[in-house]
């Protein structure tokens, strides 16, 4: 995809759009601030949904440059298929409620392994634990949901 634009650097889904489009990630999709899951575009997200076009990515920079962004995991097509899974560590404190996932993520690794390195995805800062760590893995196989209270598996 080519969304060579140049696009104001104060919205945030119109600058990460770019960026992941341009590093080969097909579906980089807005969500409305404030929020997780609201405000996703329709039939965009879930097994078996259609991977959003670049006619719908350019619309969505131009209508929702301002929103957050939230990246679909995706099969990687080659020799042998495989999905991108995301392994979402949620370590902060926010309105009262407390997340240690970072403590969570140590307890599990001691009992089944260290996490290899990976890329991470965050808006918290390099210091902080909190993001997605992406890793590919055998394409088809279904995740939990959870690894832990404050760890989510996300994958396609």
């Amino acid at each position: 995809m080519s969304l060579a634009r140049n696009i104001n650097s104060a919205k945030p889904y119109a600058k990460a759009a770019k960026a992941y489009v341009s590093a080969g990630w097909s579906s980089p999709l807005p969500v409305a601030k404030g929020q997780k899951e609201g405000g996703l575009p329709v039939d965009r997200t879930g097994r078996g949904k259609p991977y959003a076009t670049e006619k719908e990515i350019r619309g969505w920079i131009a209508s929702r440059g301002s929103d957050n962004i939230c990246l679909r995991m995706m099969t990687v097509e080659g020799e042998t298929e495989l999905d991108v899974i995301g392994i979402d560590v949620d370590d902060y404190e926010s309105k009262g409620k407390i997340k240690r996932g970072a403590r969570q993520l140590r307890e599990l690794e001691k009992e089944y392994g260290t996490l290899p390195a990976s890329g991470r995805s965050t808006n918290r800062g390099a210091d902080n634990p909190s993001g997605i760590r992406f890793f590919l893995a055998p394409a088809g196989l279904h995740w939990r949901g959870k690894a832990h209270k404050d760890i989510d598996i996300i994958s396609p």
